[in-house]
């Protein structure tokens, strides 16, 4: 499908033409009216405030929402627009002046009315306490925001549940995991080799001599060991029973901790595997013809789309520049005129004449 090239107005069209077009909802300004009256219909700009909130400051958060709600207003009217002049295959027919003829105030609140215009300012207060646009003059807007494709959309939500996978499966702990409940299971194995060889076979001289020359770091590398070493010097020439008593206690739990470790290291295990999984899947559909099409297909629209509105808003902001310099023009002349009338006026009027006539 050939994407349509941008059919505007004619040159001479006017004001006037523009306000019988805009009665009519099937043109170009009677579309930017209603848009604007649904818009109206479906969000409100909500002040919040309290009351005991200063007088600028309640100002200053009119003019934020107001700023907040006119903002999101232009880009529903872009939205609509852009799909209205596709749908009529690029042909404007008609334009409208910016305003819309909104105007939302607060009434309770703050003594101001907000004009919508959509290449209008946004409102602040101003140094002497007064609610004013930032400028007076018209600035240039385009808040058109390209929403793409259907099936770009479908194409990133996958996407996005893939993503979402993979951060859950990282979540759930991997590979760190996996090696911290390998190194506890081994540590608390060879702790219990190290105490069955010490109980049957009085195999660990090298290590006892070890631990007394570097008990600080013995205690962490062998610690249940260590415990059992502790118990055998206590109860190892006292109470025989007490001895053995203490240390199938240290052994339960040794054993206890590498039935965890182990449990821990079998489900994160799982885990790096579906983890594992959940990255091939990502990438797969990333690096697949169908995502990079999908995609490409949707950037070239969004850039046609894009170079489109910048060209109707240029063309639409001209024209409202022009028609407003046309009025301030207009309203000049007319001046003029009734200044240099008036100065006529008063270069033939004989005021002492007046005065004498009036007197008699």
């Amino acid at each position: 499908m050939e994407f349509p090239k941008l059919s505007l107005p004619p040159k001479d069209y006017s004001l006037s033409d523009s306000l019988a077009d805009k009665q009519q909802s099937a043109t170009f300004a009677g579309k930017f009216y209603s848009v604007i009256t649904a818009y109206q219909k479906e969000h409100s700009a909500r002040l919040t405030y309290t009351n005991c909130d200063a007088q600028k400051q309640l100002k200053e958060n009119a003019c934020s929402t107001i700023n907040a709600y006119y903002r999101e207003m232009r880009c529903k009217i872009d939205e609509e627009m852009q799909a209205y002049i596709l749908e009529h295959h690029g042909k404007i027919d008609s334009w409208s002046d910016s305003g819309g003829d909104t105007v939302l105030r607060y009434k309770q609140v703050v003594d101001a009315q907000f004009a919508f215009d959509y290449f209008g300012e946004d409102f602040a207060v101003t140094s002497s306490g007064k609610i004013a646009r930032k400028s007076s003059k018209l600035i240039y807007q385009n808040c058109y925001r390209f929403p793409g494709t259907k099936e770009y959309l479908a194409a990133e939500e996958k996407r996005k549940q893939l993503k979402d996978r993979v951060k859950t499966e990282k979540n759930k702990g991997g590979r760190s995991s996996l090696l911290l409940s390998l190194i506890g299971f081994l540590y608390l194995l060879f702790n219990i080799l190290f105490i069955l060889g010490d109980m049957f076979f009085s195999c660990t001289g090298a290590l006892d001599e070890f631990i007394n020359s570097n008990m600080g770091i013995a205690f962490l590398a062998a610690m249940p060991y260590v415990l059992y070493s502790l118990i055998l010097g206590i109860f190892g020439e006292l109470s025989r029973d007490m001895f053995l008593f203490f240390t199938v206690i240290l052994l339960g739990a040794c054993l206890i901790g590498m039935l965890l470790c182990f449990f821990c290291f079998r489900n994160s295990s799982k885990n790096v595997k579906t983890l594992k999984q959940a990255k091939k899947e990502l990438n797969r559909w990333i690096k697949s013809a169908d995502y990079k099409k999908i995609v490409a297909e949707n950037e070239e629209l969004r850039k046609k789309n894009m170079d489109l509105a910048e060209q109707w808003h240029r063309a639409w902001y001209h024209w409202v520049c022009g028609i407003k310099d046309s009025a301030e023009e207009g309203w000049t002349e007319e001046v003029e005129v009734f200044k240099n009338a008036l100065k006529e006026l008063a270069e033939k009027t004989d005021f002492n004449a007046l005065l004498k006539q009036k007197k008699e």
